[in-house]
């Protein structure tokens, strides 16, 4: 493992596109955790608690599907699919369970990465400015994206918050 302070746990049981998502984020500078099975999955997720998990929906064991219920029961840790369903229900089931984002295969090893680096930036996981308080949450029936906190502890306002404020004021 690199020296990235971020784990990602790869959960695929195809060893040829396992090995294959493995290298391209090593050479991205993570560190990587890979697991064949759902099983192997969620013992990998509870011991070493990735910052990110890249998940295969059609798995030996269990449908990836299950995965995400159980990890949701008690964390927020992003999943990025990767699945070669590629129906409109399939990936409106998985982000309504909890997905973060959904790549169909097959695809492009730099889409992977940059997927990787956007919803950890989103989650406040990467450096910056803004940090999350919670990766996803819900709205009504549909999980939302990411609550915004600034790092000194405060909340961006809308532009009709501050319009209201300054009315308040004036």
């Amino acid at each position: 493992m690199s020296n990235n302070k971020f784990k990602i746990l790869i959960v695929e049981d195809e060893a040829n596109i396992l090995s294959f998502i493995k290298a391209n984020l090593e050479i991205s500078d993570y560190q990587v955790i890979c697991a064949e099975t759902c099983a192997l999955g969620m013992m990998m997720y509870a011991s070493y608690h990735p910052d990110l998990i890249v998940l295969d929906l059609g798995l030996p064991d269990r449908d990836g599907l299950s995965l995400i219920q159980d990890v949701r029961e008690a964390d927020t840790v992003p999943i990025i699919v990767l699945s070669a369903r590629s129906g409109e229900m399939d990936k409106v089931e998985a982000l309504d369970l909890g997905a973060n984002d959904y790549i169909t295969k097959p695809f492009e090893p730099t889409e992977l990465v940059a997927r990787v680096e956007a919803v950890l930036r989103r989650c406040g996981k990467a450096q910056g400015t803004l940090a999350a308080s919670a990766c996803s949450y819900r709205f009504g029936k549909r999980k939302t994206g990411s609550r915004i906190q600034r790092t000194d502890g405060s909340y961006p306002r809308s532009s009709s918050q501050s319009s209201i404020q300054r009315e308040k004021r004036g």
